[in-house]
């Protein structure tokens, strides 16, 4: 009934890998990385009645910034609901923030602490699944 995407499982991967040992004395050498691709746009295509609550986490850009690219990433992958957070404010269990928005860019939650934001994750997925 629900999906909490709560983080990308993998951004980047090596583009290629190298077989057998690499000497200590070769040359320099570099790494590639490739783009995976998203698994959180997959999630509605597969099953559109799938009540989808995705994460948007970024640092370092305000309240105001983090709020836009959270209704963008909302909107991209076609979520019901959104949870974001700065970087800065998830390092402790007490002063962790988020903020809960809704399809229509609404927010309707600004939670502080861990346990607290759990509880309204589960709160929104409850009333999402029997709304929707």
């Amino acid at each position: 009934d629900a999906v909490v995407h709560s983080m990308a499982v993998l951004d980047y991967a090596p583009g290629s890998f190298h077989k057998g040992k690499i000497s200590s004395s070769a040359p320099e050498m570099a790494l590639q990385l490739i783009r995976t691709p998203k698994i959180i746009t997959a999630i509605k295509d597969r099953n559109p009645g799938t009540f989808l609550v995705g994460f948007k986490l970024e640092a370092g850009i305000g309240r105001k910034n983090l709020l836009k690219r959270a209704y963008v990433s909302l909107i991209k992958n076609n979520a019901d609901s959104v949870v974001a957070n700065a970087l800065e404010t998830v390092k402790s269990p007490v002063t962790h923030r988020a903020y809960f928005m809704v399809k229509t860019g609404k927010i309707v939650a600004e939670v502080k602490g861990k346990r607290l934001i759990a509880k309204k994750i589960l709160d929104i997925i409850a009333s999402g699944v029997k709304n929707g």
